[in-house]
């Protein structure tokens, strides 16, 4: 029997689905439709050498392609135990109907444990006490063996369900960079294929935030922390102009400029290019109109994309 998987063709407006090179985005579509996948949406076995032997490349090359989806957030993996977690699955491939989500059980038992199945059980929880009550009831009866008063089924620890999400930026946003590899490969984001850069894009990056702050990083240098925040977004295939967009977006955040509750502002450096998800969703910012008008709510978690799919922050 068949069986799809669903994509919105919007991705192919998308600012950062587009810096995507022809790898990345090959192997995006093979994360999302891949052969491994299951009726669980996002959440499927699979290891670094197996799909790459799947796409037909070398182990380096899927490692090159794959650090590129990685870095902006969009996929966790944990190819010591050969998992792999697709957040956003959820809102493109829901159940149709409670049964649907009954059956992710016999899937469920297959997949290794590890502290990422912990974080896809929580997610999937909260998602199908989102859609109502037959499928929230559908999801309690199917992971109902084996389950603790908590709520744990078949995970490392049980005490992890009473996580809290923190929603707010000053309380460090947890952002999609999870990722673990057998001990010979280590996957960061700072250890990304760097693209050349000089001390003059930096500066010039330097110089556009000092315009907004005259009396800040007077005296830059190459140890500086900002210096090699600048650096390492550059080294990931950010340009100047797109750093520098960046921090008009922060600046032009309400919520960022002081409209919270703590009526702080929030425009260090370290915060705008603190990864490639920051740099990307202040962009966002900056060119959508709409995002500005934002009220805290919105801001306190990940502002919406003017395209509503996978690569939503």
């Amino acid at each position: 029997m068949a069986r799809y998987r669903k994509i919105d063709v919007r991705i192919w407006g998308d600012y950062k689905f587009r810096q995507l090179s022809q790898e990345g985005k090959l192997l995006w579509f093979f994360l999302l439709t891949s052969p491994q996948t299951t009726n669980i949406p996002g959440l499927y076995g699979a290891t670094d050498q197996g799909i790459a032997a799947s796409l037909g490349w070398s182990v380096k090359a899927f490692r090159e392609a794959f650090q590129e989806v990685f870095s902006r957030g969009l996929v966790k993996a944990d190819f010591v135990v050969g998992l792999v977690w697709i957040p956003k699955a959820t809102k493109y491939n829901k159940p149709e109907s409670p049964n649907v989500v009954r059956s992710w059980s016999k899937f469920w038992d297959e997949l290794p444990e590890c502290n990422l199945k912990n974080e896809a059980y929580r997610h999937l929880k909260a998602f199908t006490e989102g859609l109502g009550e037959g499928f929230s009831k559908a999801f309690r009866e199917a992971f109902a063996e084996g389950c603790t008063g908590s709520g744990w089924v078949g995970m490392v620890d049980p005490s992890l369900n009473q996580e809290q999400e923190q929603e707010q930026e000053q309380e460090q946003e947890q952002v999609n960079t999870t990722v673990r590899l057998k001990p010979d490969f280590e996957l960061s984001p700072n250890k990304i294929k760097t693209a050349p850069s000089n001390g003059t894009e930096i500066l010039t990056v330097l110089e556009h935030y000092r315009g907004y702050h005259p009396r800040a990083l007077k005296n830059p240098n190459s140890s500086s922390k900002e210096w090699k925040l600048i650096k390492a977004r550059l080294g990931e295939g950010y340009n100047v102009e797109e750093l520098c967009l960046a921090i008009d977006g922060n600046h032009k955040s309400p919520f960022h400029n002081g409209e919270n509750d703590r009526n702080q502002k929030y425009n260090g450096l370290d915060l705008i290019l603190r990864d490639g998800t920051h740099v990307s969703k202040f962009i966002e910012i900056c060119q959508d109109p709409e995002q500005q008008k934002s009220g805290q709510k919105e801001q306190t978690t990940e502002p919406k994309m003017h395209y509503e799919h996978y690569f939503e922050d």
